[in-house]
């Protein structure tokens, strides 16, 4: 998962099942968003995980009492969601494409330490 930032993105990773990990990784960067005091999250749509992924935020939010506009999205209807997915597949892909999109990561987030 990666985030966009105005001077690069983050990296969200984790390891092991992936709709545990997606979910550690999705309330790791909504924590993060509310305290940079985002105004909005767009989630790349995964239909089958939009509830779960749902569900993620409305708790992160309820337990920090804040606010955060948010939504599901396909990767056509939204150009925005491209550049982070190509980063983070690079990345994840390691060797010379990770050493391309280095210089656009300004931060990466590993969840399996925050457990």
């Amino acid at each position: 998962m990666a985030r966009s930032t105005e001077i690069g993105v983050a990296i969200y990773e984790g390891h092991g099942p992936e709709v545990e990990t997606r979910r550690e990784c999705l309330a790791a960067l909504v924590s993060d968003l509310i305290e940079e005091k985002a105004a909005r999250l767009v989630i790349e749509s995964r239909e089958s995980q939009d509830q779960r992924d749902r569900h993620c935020v409305a708790e992160v939010l309820r337990k920090a009492s804040a606010e955060l506009a948010y939504t599901h999205l396909l990767p056509h209807t939204e150009a925005a969601l491209w550049w982070p997915d190509a980063i983070a597949w690079a990345f994840g892909a390691g060797g010379t494409w990770k050493h391309i999109v280095m210089p656009l990561v300004r931060r990466v987030v590993d969840v399996d330490g925050l457990r």
